[in-house]
């Protein structure tokens, strides 16, 4: 579903575009981090590009918790 532009404008600020962007940036070293694995396959397994149920979960999981802070 897309969100009409001015909408989208609207109900955003700059700040908080910002703020989203710098949690989701670290979020595969976070999970690579956590779990002892690279960063870079923890970004393939969210690309697809690799499965693993035990990453992706965690990638959900942080996901999750960041939406939830952001609400």
């Amino acid at each position: 579903m897309r969100i009409a532009a001015k909408s989208f404008r609207k109900s955003t600020n700059k700040h908080s575009l910002l703020e989203l962007h710098r949690e989701h940036a670290g979020l595969h070293k976070r999970v690579a981090s956590r779990l002892g694995v690279d960063a870079s396959y923890v970004s393939r397994v969210a690309s697809g590009e690799r499965v693993s149920a035990r990453i992706m979960q965690a990638l959900l999981s942080d996901l999750s918790r960041l939406h939830k802070r952001e609400s």
